[in-house]
């Protein structure tokens, strides 16, 4: 099973992005600038060489992404993109969702759970390995924090503005991991 959403396709990819994906990647980073966040957190740039820069530190921190990106079909536009990071040296069962965004001019066909869904059925066919997938979100952000919910993830931690704090939860819902 592939999920689908009319008028719209995936792309992926294993490593750091090649030279052509640069652009749109910058374009999908920058989505996360208008995305529902804590108010202390400022918008970033995310110029061509800013995202060349994160993408050649990938294999020297140890970490190897899965990056799922959608473009509508039409004009091939980015519109949303989602990654997951494993330890290259597949030491552990841990895998860590990065950033997931949809571009303003895109949310409303449920991208972001495509995306989501799409790239772990993908890192499991890939990666049979990891067991668990931690991630993360701003607690304003409430459409992605019912994806997150939608798909199993539980919460485990809040961040507060002075640090961790950890928080035994069990089996809590009303606060899924974001």
């Amino acid at each position: 099973m592939r999920p689908e959403v009319d008028g719209y396709h995936l792309e992926r990819w294993v490593g750091p992005a090649g030279p052509e994906l640069l652009q749109d990647l910058a374009t999908l980073m920058g989505g996360m600038n208008d995305a529902p966040r804590d108010a202390d957190i400022e918008a970033a740039n995310f110029s061509v060489d800013r995202v060349r820069s994160r993408e050649q530190a990938l294999p020297i921190i140890g970490r190897t992404p899965y990056t799922m990106i959608a473009r509508r079909t039409s004009d091939g536009a980015p519109a949303g993109y989602t990654r997951i990071l494993v330890d290259e040296d597949r030491s552990d069962s841990w895998g860590y969702q990065g950033d997931t965004t949809v571009l303003r001019e895109h949310r409303g066909h449920r991208l972001g759970l495509l995306l989501k869904i799409g790239n772990l059925l993908w890192l499991r066919e890939r990666e049979p390995h990891i067991e668990r997938v931690i991630t993360w979100n701003a607690v304003s952000n409430a459409h992605m924090l019912a994806i997150n919910e939608a798909m199993g993830f539980e919460f485990f931690d809040e961040q507060k503005s002075d640090g961790w704090r950890f928080k035994r939860s069990g089996r809590r819902r009303d606060r899924p991991a974001g």
